[in-house]
C-alpha cells in the first residue's frame, strides 16, 4: 500500500511538471522575437529573396508556387480523416483507443490554425506583409512583431499556410498507440511546415518571425491537448445511446462542412495582366485607381514602348470571379490611365501590385503620378 502511494505521488509530481513543456516554448519564442527585433533579422532574411529589378524572384518558381496553392491540402485531409476516425470510434469499440489522439489533431487544427492564427491574429494584429512595406516596393511602413499595428492593415502575423503544415505535429498524440505513426507525423510536420514557411518568405508574404510564431502556437496547443485532454470515458449503453450517436454524427458533419467552407474560401488566387502603352511624346503618366496598390514598381529596359503589368492576388472561393479594366486617354503630353478593379465574388483577402515597365530612354524624361501624387523610381 505504501509503495503504491509513493508511486502515485511520484507520478502526480511528474505530471505536475507538464506545464513547463507549455511555458518554455512560449518563452523561447518571445526570446527569439526580441533577438529578431534587436538585430532586424526579419528584413535581413527577406532581403535575400528580393531585388528592385526582379521583385520576389523565387516566388513563382514551380515548387514554391505549388506549395502556395496546394500545400495546405495535406493538413486538411489529415484533420478530416482524424475527425472521421473519431466519429467511427462511437460505432466501433475497437477504435475507442484512437479517439483522444484523433481529437487532439482535430482540435489543434480548429483552435490553433483556424481560430488563433487565421481568425484572430491575422485579422487583428495589423502587421504588413513584406511585399506591402516600403523597403520592398510597398506602400506601408515596416512593423516588427510587437507592438500590434492597426487591425486590417496587413495580415502578415502569423502564417496561416505554415500552420496547416505544422498541424502534423499533433500526431505526437498517437505515441502511446503507435510510435511509428507519431514519429512519421512529427517529421512530416517539421518538413512540410518548414517548406511552407520558406515558400511564404521567398514570396514576400511573411517574415521569418511570422512562421516561427505559427510553429510555436501549433506546437503549444497540440502539447496542451495531449497533456490535458481527458481520456474517453465509456458511456453506459442505454436507450439514449442512439440519440447520443445521432448528435455526435450531426455535430461532426457540421464541423466538416465548416472546415471545408473555411478551406474553400481561402483558396489562393492570382491573376496577371499586361497592358501595352504608347509613350511617344509623353511627359507624364498619371495612374488613377480607387485603392492604393500593395506596391508600385517602375522598371526600365531596352525598347521603345512600355507596358503596365497588374498582379492581382489574394484568397477567395475555389472559383473566383474578378474583373479589371484599363482606360487610356492622352491629353497633350499627359497619358491618363484609369484602372478599375472589381471583385465579383467573395474574397477573404485581395491585393494588387502594379509594375510599370518603361524604355531606358524614358528615364528622367517621364514623370510618374499615382492619383496625381508623384512617384519616385
Amino acid at each position: 500500500m505504501a509503495a503504491a502511494s509513493v508511486s502515485a505521488n511520484h507520478f502526480k509530481s511528474k505530471r505536475d511538471l507538464r506545464w513547463l513543456w507549455l511555458v518554455l516554448p512560449c518563452l523561447a519564442t518571445l526570446l527569439l522575437t526580441v533577438l529578431f527585433t534587436q538585430f532586424d533579422l526579419d528584413r535581413a532574411i527577406s532581403s535575400q529573396f528580393y531585388s528592385p529589378e526582379g521583385g520576389w524572384f523565387l516566388g513563382k518558381q514551380p515548387l514554391w508556387y505549388w506549395l502556395y496553392k496546394y500545400g495546405t491540402v495535406p493538413g486538411l485531409l489529415l484533420s478530416v480523416t482524424c475527425l472521421l476516425v473519431w466519429l467511427s470510434s462511437f460505432y466501433r469499440p475497437n477504435l475507442k483507443a484512437w479517439r483522444k489522439p484523433c481529437l487532439v489533431v482535430v482540435l489543434t487544427a480548429i483552435l490553433a490554425a483556424g481560430l488563433l492564427v487565421n481568425a484572430v491574429l491575422k485579422q487583428y494584429w495589423g502587421r504588413p506583409r513584406p511585399s506591402q512595406t516600403i523597403e520592398y516596393g510597398g506602400q506601408w511602413e515596416y512593423r516588427p512583431v510587437f507592438p500590434p499595428g492597426t487591425p486590417g492593415k496587413g495580415a502578415s502575423f502569423t502564417c496561416g499556410h505554415c500552420t496547416m503544415g505544422f498541424v502534423f505535429l499533433a500526431a505526437a498524440g498517437f505515441y502511446r498507440r503507435s510510435k511509428a505513426l507519431a514519429v512519421t507525423g512529427v517529421v512530416t510536420g517539421l518538413v512540410l511546415g518548414t517548406l511552407l514557411s520558406f515558400a511564404r518568405i521567398v514570396q514576400g508574404a511573411h517574415f521569418a518571425s511570422d512562421t516561427i510564431w505559427s510553429f510555436s502556437i501549433v506546437g503549444t496547443v497540440a502539447l496542451g491537448l495531449i497533456f490535458y485532454l481527458p481520456e474517453p470515458v465509456e458511456k453506459e449503453k442505454s436507450r439514449w445511446s442512439y440519440l447520443h450517436r445521432f448528435w455526435i454524427t450531426a455535430g461532426t458533419i457540421i464541423v466538416i462542412l465548416l472546415m471545408a467552407t473555411g478551406f474553400l474560401t481561402r483558396r489562393p488566387f492570382y491573376k496577371n495582366r499586361s497592358y501595352p502603352l504608347e509613350l511617344k511624346g509623353i511627359k507624364t503618366v498619371n495612374i488613377q485607381l480607387d485603392l492604393r496598390p500593395e506596391q508600385l514598381q517602375i522598371r526600365y529596359a531596352a525598347g521603345e514602348t512600355g507596358h503596365l503589368q497588374v498582379d492581382a492576388h489574394g484568397f477567395g472561393w475555389i472559383k473566383t470571379d474578378y474583373d479589371q479594366t484599363l482606360t487610356r486617354q492622352q491629353l497633350g503630353t499627359d497619358l491618363q490611365l484609369e484602372l478599375k478593379i472589381k471583385a465579383k465574388s467573395y474574397f477573404a483577402e485581395l491585393d494588387h501590385a502594379l509594375i510599370l515597365n518603361l524604355p531606358d530612354t524614358a528615364r528622367g524624361q517621364i514623370d510618374i503620378l499615382l492619383n496625381r501624387q508623384p512617384i519616385h523610381p
